[in-house]
């Protein structure tokens, strides 16, 4: 819940989809929160559902990238709930970095890897993404 928060307060007008082993688990654990967070940000603020698990080459870390959110935006932003969130996501450095390299997506290359690994954090078109 501290990560919607920080996701919802540093992005107006967003909606906080987090995907959880056990949705219903997580809601009854957290509904005190998940209340909070309605109230402050909207009905349509959060939506948690259960995670998928895919077979074949995929590990289950990517697994994210690859399964369309449930709640339609122009933009979809997948995070890490240890990273918070303070300004907006949606900025003119990431956008042209879309425009330059002709993709739906923009993140970078991690810079302490020896090997061509993307950050676990990335925003996309989600029309054209997925």
């Amino acid at each position: 819940p501290l990560y919607a928060f920080n996701a919802l307060n540093s992005n107006p007008n967003s909606t906080a989809e987090l995907v959880v082993e056990d949705a219903e688990s997580f809601v009854l654990k957290h509904h005190q929160a998940a209340e909070f967070l309605l109230a402050r940000f909207g009905p349509s603020a959060v939506c948690v559902r259960k995670s998928i698990v895919v077979s074949g080459d995929a590990e289950q870390n990517t697994v994210r990238f690859m399964i369309a959110p449930q709640r339609h935006a122009e933009y979809t932003y997948i995070g890490d709930v240890d990273i918070l969130l303070s300004e907006p996501v949606i900025n003119a450095k990431r956008l042209q970095q879309m425009r330059h390299y002709g993709l739906p997506y923009s993140n970078v290359l991690r810079a302490s890897d020896n090997c061509s690994r993307l950050t676990g954090v990335m925003l996309m078109r989600t029309r054209d993404y997925y």
